[in-house]
């Protein structure tokens, strides 16, 4: 088109663009540039006498004269010269300008070519690296020729390689193993739990040819897989549902992630397409909601909400740090994070190339989003935790400075104080094919409705892009993932580090086919497992002996491993018939929940006791393989755990049933729903014995029908709504007073036109409820509590209806002013907290919460203690306590408000909505056996009793017998 032509048309393609031109070299011109322009135009380097770093620079033009005519792009020197029209061609010797971004010149320079700000040089610019890619790692995917072998021995082409192996160290083939162990081997590793006697019986019984493939498709075709699978993945990015850090505040719509990953994983995503919606879904699949909620993965990481001002620029560059390790270690294999500070020192990856890799997401932030959850049955729109550009930032508790910064800085040794220059975006050159091509390469153009940069997405195309980015590598790192999953070790045993510091593969022709297999076959992950799966490799036995150091390095013999933390806790329900199999939702918090472990919320200050004491991840990074402790405290949790009994006594009561209450019976089905076979003859001879002597020593115990009695010695309050003498009755279901020990006058409602009720029958209550007023302690007849040592227990509960906040009792004399001081017991949500407090010296003191505890609708017993400025809680049958914690300072909580009950101070926002039964107040420090002595008492009461048989707790015992053997907890 003639250039007046072209001129309107510019033109009115700058009046469609909604965007100021400002904003548009903001966006976009300074990074154009950074990149491709001012290395040789600025002051230290003036190519052409031509400075583009600065407004003044520009205006003043190069020896040629002017190069930018404002207002007229076509006329000017600039798009000129980039669109090589006239010499000297620009960039110099290097590839031309895309045509986007000299479209993007032209609507700059048509607005008038504002220069919002100097454009830091003389070393802006990068330089160019010629890197080696010759290292195995970084190499495009190599063809791989499948060795010749025994075709005895070779199920998939997976075993030529391991039998080649085998012959070159002179190992002969193992056996196959027994039907019986495959079974049992398939479904802890694939689902994490065993196989129902019923499955184990019909492919025990099945001589068909192809009844292990069909095996194989049935289990990797069941929910229960991505629950299993997703659980790993969620440990290589770090996923949690809280922020970690001092105060670990929760977030309670991470778990959309969670739900993303076990849906992908069993609708067997593509891994391709499933990496770039971590990274960009928002971007590549705008209005898809499952894209959308994979972007949950760059927010599941550590996040401080907490921030001194002089600290909040640090703290963001943490946070992308977070992202640089974890798509470093998690995805490539890489640790990117090592060139912080700088220059990697063992693999090509230069500070500078970190700076810009960060850069990609330097304007991504946390944020929440109204979305139809994955959740099959559930349709109305919730929030969910995402990430990406434009989203209202999630709050701090201090919240200072922006959310993002518009430039990120080349920092030297990673100190923001240290500023040397802004980069532009960019990967390591050494996972690109070639030393030519740089992150321009996987830019697509803007769509004309998005102010965004759209970075993230170029750098999902590159890191799955197999011809000329990181795909090889991508390929390489997930394939032995997968082979470690099933074996327990990997091809590489450095699952995160596939750099020179990592180990080298033990099969790396072996890897290198898998990785194109994968590719080759859109990226499926079952794929993958299938070739495993069937291969001999997998279903050889495991060796007898213990395997030397050569055996394990050629995976000859299946290797035995212990069941990670996940899998022991779900196989527990599984074989007690308890497992629900429910999916998806918020995740849980009561420690007796029936769901999988992957359901627990995860918070990152209160991991689940009993996962971690089998060695689950911190969640702070990525975690590409779990540790494996053997330690006594874990035989120990499996036979003395409560909840753990109380699985196994409910067990007990069923089987009982089922069988008729005969042992001979119950040994059998218990061994094979915990075994997954029956009992050899020796074993049900000492079973049943077993159960004989536990019987008869239940039998001998001496039980008493009444319940252990209360600790008196000390008490200043000792208020039991069973003790119906202590209770004056206005009207038949009011409390007028609620009297204690030692002439105390009875406590009086606050209003006495608003009592609290008194509920009778089989378990006495007095009801709080938002109608009722709090009960009062005079304290002209009481001795103030705070100033040295306390104790108080007390047995209540909170209905499902009565919300977040309860105060069940305190001394707190908060009236809405400044200072104030006192000690109380509060429940907030799922949480108990027990507080000291004193704001005349430094402000709150002493809080002592014990989180994820807390179940609407039970009964508890809480004891509350004070010793030497030291705090502790003790909940139910958790001895000697739950959890304790030492007062920053000694705090002196006594003053002259009353004792309430149902309330902790004079605001009415947070009063009880529940049930006390019980109250006892000393002015002393109880031991730890006196409170044992109390909540057994308590414990005993009609809500808390159950009766268990001697029969029913023999084989409960019988059961955690078996659940403590190695063959319960190990794969083999």
């Amino acid at each position: 088109m003639c250039a007046t032509v072209q001129q309107d048309h510019l033109l009115a393609i700058s009046e469609q663009d909604k965007r100021p031109a400002n904003d548009l070299f903001d966006n976009t011109v300074a990074e154009i540039l950074i990149k491709r322009c001012i290395h040789c135009h600025n002051p230290a380097e003036l190519s052409g006498g031509l400075d583009l770093t600065s407004a003044k620079g520009l205006a003043a033009g190069g020896t040629s004269g002017p190069v930018v005519n404002s207002g007229s792009p076509n006329d000017s020197r600039l798009v000129e010269l980039v669109e090589h029209r006239k010499q000297p061609r620009m960039p110099l010797d290097q590839p031309k300008l895309p045509d986007s971004s000299i479209e993007v010149l032209k609507l700059w320079i048509a607005g008038g070519a504002p220069y919002m700000r100097e454009l830091t040089a003389p070393i802006a610019a990068k330089e160019q690296i010629t890197v080696d890619r010759s290292f195995w790692s970084f190499r495009r995917l190599q063809d791989v020729v499948i060795p010749r072998t025994n075709k005895a021995n070779t199920k998939t082409p997976v075993d030529a390689f391991i039998t080649s192996s085998w012959r070159s160290a002179t190992l002969l083939p193992p056996l196959r193993a027994t039907r019986g162990a495959l079974i049992r081997r398939l479904y802890l590793d694939v689902l994490g739990i065993p196989p129902e006697p019923d499955a184990v019986n019909a492919f025990v019984n099945d001589d068909s040819p192809v009844a292990w493939p069909q095996l194989v498709d049935d289990v990797l075709s069941r929910p229960d897989y991505g629950q299993r699978w997703g659980r790993y993945w969620l440990d290589v990015v770090r996923f949690a549902e809280s922020y970690g850090f001092e105060h670990d505040l929760d977030n309670d719509n991470a778990y959309h992630f969670r739900d993303f990953v076990i849906q992908a994983w069993n609708a067997d995503q593509p891994f391709d397409e499933f990496i770039r919606w971590q990274l960009a879904g928002d971007e590549l699949a705008p209005g898809n909601t499952r894209a959308r909620l994979a972007t949950g993965f760059l927010a599941a990481g550590p996040r401080n909400a907490d921030i001194a001002q002089v600290r909040v620029e640090q703290e963001r560059y943490d946070e992308l740090d977070d992202f640089a390790r974890t798509i470093g270690a998690g995805f490539l294999g890489l640790t990117i994070g090592c060139a912080r500070c700088h220059d990697h020192k063992f693999d090509p990856l230069t500070q500078r190339e970190y700076y810009e890799f960060i850069k990609i997401f330097d304007k991504s932030i946390r944020g929440e989003v109204e979305v139809v959850p994955i959740h099959p049955t559930a349709m109305e729109k919730t929030k969910a935790l995402v990430a990406g550009e434009g989203l209202e930032p999630l709050a701090r508790i201090y919240n200072p400075g922006p959310a993002f910064y518009k430039e990120t800085w080349m920092l030297n040794r990673g100190d923001v104080n240290l500023k040397e220059y802004t980069v532009s975006p960019g990967v390591p050159g050494v996972l690109t094919a070639t030393d030519e091509i740089d992150f321009d390469h996987w830019e697509r153009p803007l769509e004309e409705d998005t102010e965004f940069t759209r970075f993230r997405s170029s750098a999902a195309r590159w890191i799955t892009d197999v011809n000329d980015g990181a795909g090889p590598l991508l390929a390489r790192v997930i394939a032995n993932r997968v082979w470690q999953f099933h074996f327990g070790r990997g091809i590489v045993t450095t699952p995160n580090d596939f750099g020179a510091r990592g180990e080298q593969p033990s099969h790396p022709e072996l890897l290198e086919w898998l990785a194109a297999e994968l590719v080759q076959h859109d990226w499926s992950i079952k794929y993958l497992h299938r070739l495993i799966l069937n291969s001999h490799a997998y279903q050889q036995i495991s060796l007898q002996k213990n395997p030397t150091e050569t055996q394990v390095a050629l995976f000859h013999g299946f290797p035995v491993r212990r069941l990670d933390a996940d899998a022991i806790h779900d196989s527990l329900l599984a074989a007690t018939n308890q497992l629900s199999h429910e999916m998806y939702g918020p995740g849980v918090i009561s420690q007796s929940s029936n769901r999988r472990a992957i359901y627990y919320r995860l918070k990152r200050s209160q991991l689940n006791p009993f996962l971690r004491l089998f060695d689950c991840p911190d969640t702070l990074q990525s975690s590409g393989k779990r540790p494996t402790s053997t330690v006594p405290s874990q035989a120990l949790a499996l036979l003395n755990s409560h909840s753990v009994g109380e699985l196994m006594a409910d067990y007990a009561t069923e089987t009982l049933a089922v069988n008729n209450n005969d042992p001979a019976k119950i040994v059998n089905a218990t061994f094979r729903r915990f075994l997954s076979r029956a009992p050899r003859p020796a074993e049900q001879q000492m079973a049943e014995a077993f159960i004989k002597k536990q019987v008869a020593s239940y039998a001998d115990l001496h039980r008493e029908d009444t319940p252990a009695s209360l600790i008196t010695n000390g008490v200043t309050l000792l208020l039991q709504a069973s003790n119906l003498t202590s209770i004056t009755l206005a009207q038949q279901d009011q409390v007028q007073g609620w009297s204690g020990s030692r002439a105390i006058p009875a406590l009086r409602p606050i209003d006495p036109e608003k009592p609290p009720t008194f509920e009778g029958g089989d378990e006495p209550h007095v009801r709080f409820s938002p109608e009722s007023t709090p009960l009062v302690l005079p304290n002209n007849r009481f001795k103030p509590i705070g100033t040295g040592d306390f104790t108080f227990t007390v047995r209540f509960r909170i209905p499902k209806e009565a919300g977040n906040d309860n105060q069940v009792l305190g001394t707190d004399s908060f009236k809405g002013q400044p200072v104030y001081s006192g000690f109380y017991l509060q429940q907030i949500g799922t949480m108990l907290r027990f507080a000291t407090r004193n704001t005349a010296v430094e402000g709150p003191q002493g809080y002592l919460d014990i989180p994820d505890r807390f179940e609407e609708g039970r009964w508890f017993v809480v004891s509350g203690k004070r010793e030497k400025n030291t705090l502790s809680l003790t909940i139910n049958t958790d001895f000697p306590n739950s959890r304790s914690r030492a007062e920053a300072s000694p705090i002196n909580i006594n003053n002259d408000a009353p004792l309430k009950v149902g309330d902790i101070d004079e605001d009415p926002s947070g009063r009880m909505h529940g049930d006390i039964s019980h109250l006892l107040v000393y002015h002393r420090a109880l031991t730890d056996l006196e409170i044992k002595q109390n909540h057994g008492a308590l414990a005993a009461t009609p809500t808390h009793k159950l009766v268990r048989t001697a029969l029913e707790m023999a084989v409960a015992d019988l059961c955690q017998t078996l659940a403590c053997l190695n063959e319960f907890i190990y794969i083999r």
